[in-house]
């Protein structure tokens, strides 16, 4: 009598060579060779591990295709480094924990891969200082956005924004203060007129 062809497996073989159990693995599954789930051990029935879900999300965004999302990551050729993408284990070993729950994970380099060199756990607003749509100004050799030139300066972004669109330089748009306000309007209106 044959035996199941899967090692460690002393069962008598069925189908194919491999015993019951694994045939009926094989119908169902595919290769009963292949584990299709990783048991990590973090989470329970109930609930997920935050951090699970932040891995399975940057997976289906770059390789799923009917992903939402999918032209924004894998339509632009951004991927998951082997060592994350085969391993959630070996995703939560480099990356940690989440420091809060308002941390998701954020690419350093927008166009560039998933991988322990070009990821860190980062707050919303952080990464909405690092999107690639985001235009820099430069004053004083510092390369900040909208946003963060606002903090730093105490004016509204909607105000730096106008300003910036409406011919202001760099240098008027983050220094001009109300008191100069008539003299700066009249000089780009003035400027404009042909």
């Amino acid at each position: 009598m044959n035996i199941c062809a899967i090692v460690d497996c002393n069962r008598p073989a069925a189908a194919r060579g491999w015993c019951k159990l694994h045939w009926q693995h094989w119908r169902r599954n595919g290769d009963p060779l292949v584990t299709r789930h990783e048991m990590h051990g973090m989470g329970s029935s109930k609930r997920r591990v935050p951090e699970y879900t932040v891995w399975a999300g940057m997976k289906q965004r770059c390789y799923d295709k009917n992903h939402h999302k999918y032209y924004r990551y894998g339509g632009r050729g951004i991927e998951i480094c082997d060592r994350w993408r085969s391993s959630f284990a070996t995703f939560y070993e480099d990356m940690g924990a989440r420091p809060t729950p308002k941390h998701s994970i954020e690419r350093i380099d927008n166009d560039g891969n998933y991988s322990p060199q070009n990821c860190r756990w980062a707050t919303y607003k952080e990464q909405a200082n690092n999107k690639s749509t985001n235009r820099l100004l430069i004053f004083n050799g510092k390369a900040l956005n909208l946003r963060e030139w606002s903090e730093l300066t105490g004016i509204d972004a909607d105000t730096l924004s106008w300003r910036i669109q409406n011919g202001f330089t760099t240098k008027q748009a983050l220094t001009f203060y109300h008191h100069q306000r008539r003299r700066a309007l009249d000089q780009v209106s003035k400027s404009q007129k042909p």
